[in-house]
Parts: C-alpha cells; structure tokens; sequence
C-alpha cells in the first residue's frame, strides 16, 4: 500500500530553517531604508555592493560552458525551435513554459557582480521586468542580481514553493506507480471529448489491452495532481484518491517522476537568483525523467530514438513494458535511481531559495513568509 508520511515540522518550514544555519547570505551594508517606503528599492540600491567579483574572461567562459550544456540537452541546433513532435523536447518546452534561449541565458547567480557585463549578456535581465533587473554594484560598476528587486508577492509566491519543496523532500518515496499515469490519460475515453493526449504518437498497445492494464492496476497509485488532473473521468475513479491543488503538498512526494521533472520549473522560477549549475542539473534531470516516463506509457516513440552525435546525447526511448511482471521491476529500478538523483538537487534548491526569501525580505524589512 501507499505510505505518505506526515511533515513533523512546525507549519512546514523546519527544513526550510535548517537550510538557512547551512546557508546564512552575506549581508549587504549601507542599506538605508525608510520603513514601509514603496520606493525603498531604488535607495538600496546605490548603496548596496555584490558579494563577489567575476572577471570578463573566466565569467564569458562560464556563460559558454552553460550554454553549450543546454545545447547538448536539448539536442543541439541553434535552440531555437526544438523538434515539435520529438516527444521529449516538445514537453519540457511546452509543458514547462520556458525556451530553450532563455534557459540558456547566463546568470552566476545573486550576489556575483560581472565585470564588463551588459544587460543584454544576462538572464533576466529585462529593465521591462523589474522583479529581475540586473543592478548596478556600487564599488565596481558591475551588473549584479539581487533578490531585494522582488515585489513582495514574487517572495510570496517563492514561499510557496520552498513549503512544497520541504514537504516533498520530508516524505518517503512511493515506488509503486509503475507510471500508469499516462495510460490513465487513455483509459475508456470519451468519444465526445477531446481526448488529453500530449503527444501525436501511435500507441503500442490496443485500447482493449490499455483498458484492461489500467484495470488490472485499480487502485492507481498516481500522487500528482498535475498528471491527475488529464486522468479521464473513469479512470480518475480508479486513482487510489481524488486529487487537487489543496492536496498539493500533502501528498506530492519525493519518488514521483514528475515531482522530479517540476524541479527544473522551480529552478527557472528562481531564475536569474539561482546558480546556473543547479539550473543545468535541474534541465537534465527533467530530461531524463521525461525519457522514463515516454517508455512506460502505451505510446511508441522509438522512431524518436538515436544514438547520440558530437553535439546530442543518445536518446533511447525502446519502451518499458509496464503492463509485464519484466517490465514493472525494470520500471521500479528506473525509478530508485531518479529519486536518489533528485534528491540533493531538491536539498540545493531548498538551500537556494532559502537564501534568496530571507535576502529579499530582509531588504523589504520584513519577516519572511
């Protein structure tokens, strides 16, 4: 059966306050504020100092160097345009809402001003979009991130994912999905509804043999919502419970593919404040999630496989045969190794937004959320 521990911390944060004892931010001095001033912002601003300095040579290197990692990951090219109907490229860029350009774009992350930097070089760096606007360092000239730009509903909105990252990460994983997710996306559909298929892929099973799995399987074991929720109306029924956005944090749990693949949604969030070798962690470890949980669904996407070239890795998308005895334990090895990967990149998330919450807040002057 299903296991979902409960959170043992007060409200939820606990993991949250032992991240910042590991990871206290420097602070920033000659802040002078007026307490509860809408324009306090732009005050900090011509006093306040990055932490650190990078030289152009050794910071346009570090750029390259990310650039090229996500041009490998998303199969080369310019990046401009991903294969629309590769089943793995199409989701993360679709269903995750970011282009691979800016995914790309550079950041060291907050605190690390970067000597001949313009604002065109940087992530986020928009003066359109004043949440992320690079800021002037004051003793060097240099553009810098900081999260003092942040409108108070961005560090609330950030306080929500960080109380989501922390219960996920408290949980043990469930290990027993086998990934029917997708196939319950297919189950008895309803030949008045559109059916809620992503992919424009041919199936390797019949709908009878599809029906029947999702059958077999009843209870589903299925613990996102956002997989739940283009479940159709049968096969919602047959899901070991019903869930929505409230159930959210009670029960999304660390073993799950797709809390996996929401790591790199939240690392963009927090982007251009996010260091950039957690971003590309994050976008490799989406890809390989999303790889997995292509093989256990019903589809065929094995034309879509290749081996690999100067400039992409291999991509090997021969299913896992989810509805054999074979193809479950091999279903379940996958899926181990992907939450012992997760795991210390969400540690470094909590880690990073931790950091940027109580930043922000501290130049606000207010308690964080």
């Amino acid at each position: 059966g299903m296991r979902v521990a409960g959170l043992c911390t007060s409200g939820g944060r606990g993991a949250g306050h032992l991240a910042r004892s590991r990871a206290q931010p420097q602070r920033l001095r000659g802040v002078a504020l007026a307490a509860g001033a809408l324009g306090h912002r732009e005050q900090w601003q011509e006093d306040a100092h990055a932490t650190a300095v990078l030289e152009e040579g050794p910071w346009r290197e570090a750029a390259q160097a990310h650039q090229d990692r996500v041009r490998r990951l998303v199969g080369g090219g310019d990046m401009s345009s991903p294969d629309p109907d590769n089943p793995i490229y199409n989701f993360l860029f679709r269903y995750y809402y970011w282009k691979p350009q800016q995914v790309a774009r550079y950041s060291p992350g907050w605190g690390v001003a970067l000597i001949g930097a313009q604002r065109r070089d940087l992530a986020g760096s928009s003066e359109r979009d004043s949440d992320r606007r690079a800021v002037v360092d004051s003793r060097t000239g240099a553009l810098y991130f900081h999260p003092g730009t942040c409108r108070w509903k961005t560090v609330e909105g950030f306080a929500k994912v960080l109380d989501l990252l922390v219960a996920t990460e408290a949980r043990p994983p469930v290990l027993n999905c086998f990934g029917y997710h997708e196939w319950a996306m297919l189950y008895q559909p309803d030949p008045t509804v559109p059916t809620q298929r992503h992919q424009s892929l041919p199936l390797r099973v019949s709908q009878e043999t599809l029906n029947q799995v999702v059958e077999d399987r009843t209870p589903l074991r299925c613990t996102h919502f956002d997989a739940f929720r283009f479940f159709t109306a049968p096969a919602q029924e047959r899901n070991h419970a019903v869930l929505d956005r409230a159930s959210q944090r009670r029960l999304e749990q660390p073993g799950c593919v797709h809390a996996s693949m929401d790591l790199f949604k939240y690392a963009m969030k927090l982007s251009p404040w996010v260091d950039p070798s957690i971003l590309g962690e994050c976008l490799a470890l989406a890809k390989r999630a999303r790889i997995m949980d292509i093989r256990a669904s019903p589809y065929d996407a094995s034309q879509y496989s290749h081996p690999g070239s100067e400039d992409q890795e291999p991509l090997d998308l021969s299913p896992i045969a989810v509805e054999t005895l074979e193809g479950r334990q091999a279903y379940l090895a996958e899926q181990e190794q992907l939450w012992k990967a997760a795991q210390p990149i969400r540690r470094r998330l909590v880690v990073e937004y931790t950091r940027v919450i109580e930043e922000a807040a501290r130049v606000h002057r207010r308690d964080p959320p």
